[in-house]
């Protein structure tokens, strides 16, 4: 007799044919903007507004945010096993997530064979296992390990994995989840500030740890959720510069707040709901249009390939090209966008339904 998870622990929401278009083109200039953070801010014209390119990795607070926002709003009110849930997460992230591990670490037997280095070592190994399994979040020593990019994808399986109970919470007591969810926001933050008090940035591992650790990321997520469910009652009337306004102070916000103030955990995160309930309110015309709707289902692509992306190209670059910095920034960042766009629908389009498609006995 098999045990019925979901008599205690019951998923409400199917995934619904609405999709909130102009909040999917912002996660394309989120993605853009932590690959002009990685790579391009001393680049033009990125490097005539420094400042603000210098604090771009703030935009995976922001994905952070809209996931809590959109989980919420589409799994609030219906019924679906677990077993559905988790594959749906898996299609949802793994494919071209797995794409690009092996991206890198083609890389890192070519180099082996190469340089006559020994074969890949129990160090490798692990990370690549830690890797796979989106567990390297845990480990400070790994969690930047083969993909820096992918901590962040093992803090959102963290979100997913937890994701049933918040849900279940937040569906018998709404009033409880959000004073819970405002009062783990302020210790949150109380804790990061202590930590980056008292604990030594210059250790590698005591940074990770800060910064990376899954458990540190939550009260985003949670914040999201907070903010979809005020969106499934909001009967605000629409304020067309709202989101404007919103968009403002953030640009404001990471320009002027001087770097000593950590905004990595989620500092930031109650501006960046107001600017996702503003633009779900609103779906401003320009953020709706094809050509941007496009980047947004991209973005995923952008995001997980830009380090494998860069990595090849500045290799090739020094061997056989030798272009300038700001012409292989540009050369990288055109391929980075081909191979999404590639993958999106070589891979993780075609891959997602398919394993959409695969029946879960009950």
């Amino acid at each position: 007799m098999g045990f019925d998870f979901r008599a205690i622990l019951p998923i409400f929401g199917l995934p619904m044919e609405k999709q909130l278009k102009a909040l999917t083109a912002t996660r394309g200039f989120a993605a853009l903007l932590v690959v002009i953070f990685h790579f391009g801010t001393d680049i033009k014209p990125f490097s005539y507004f420094e400042q603000f390119f210098t604090g771009g990795n703030i935009a995976v607070s922001y994905f952070y945010v809209l996931s809590g926002f959109v989980m919420y709003w589409t799994y609030r009110d219906r019924n679906i096993s677990f077993g559905d849930y988790i594959k749906r997460r898996i299609a949802r992230i793994v494919p071209v997530y797995w794409f690009a591990i092996l991206l890198c670490m083609l890389a890192v037997v070519y180099f082996d064979l190469r340089y006559h280095n020994p074969p890949i070592d129990a160090e490798v190994i692990k990370s690549l296992l830690l890797n796979l399994f989106f567990i390297q979040g845990y480990f400070p020593k790994y969690n930047l390990s083969i993909n820096p990019p992918g901590w962040s994808l093992s803090v959102e399986m963290f979100f997913y994995i937890l994701f049933p109970v918040l849900l279940t919470v937040a569906r018998r007591n709404m009033r409880f989840f959000i004073a819970a969810g405002v009062i783990f926001f302020l210790l949150s933050q109380m804790v990061h500030m202590l930590m980056i008090k008292h604990l030594s940035l210059a250790d590698p591992e005591a940074h990770n740890l800060i910064f990376y650790h899954p458990l540190f990321h939550l009260n985003e997520f949670i914040l999201g959720m907070m903010g979809g469910y005020y969106f499934t009652i909001c009967e605000v009337k629409k304020v067309r510069l709202s989101s404007l306004v919103a968009f403002v102070v953030i640009v404001l916000l990471i320009n002027f707040l001087p770097r000593t103030i950590s905004t990595h955990n989620g500092l930031l995160a109650p501006f960046f709901l107001v600017f996702i309930i503003a633009i779900a309110l609103n779906e401003p015309y320009v953020l709706t249009v094809k050509p941007l709707l496009f980047f947004g289902e991209i973005s995923y692509g952008i995001y997980i390939l830009q380090f494998p992306v860069h990595y090849y190209i500045t290799l090739w670059n020094g061997w056989y090209w030798k272009l300038s910095a700001t012409k292989e920034f540009y050369l990288m960042l055109t391929t980075l966008f081909i191979l999404a766009t590639v993958s999106f629908y070589l891979i993780e389009k075609p891959l997602r339904n398919k394993i959409n498609s695969i029946q879960i006995r009950k």
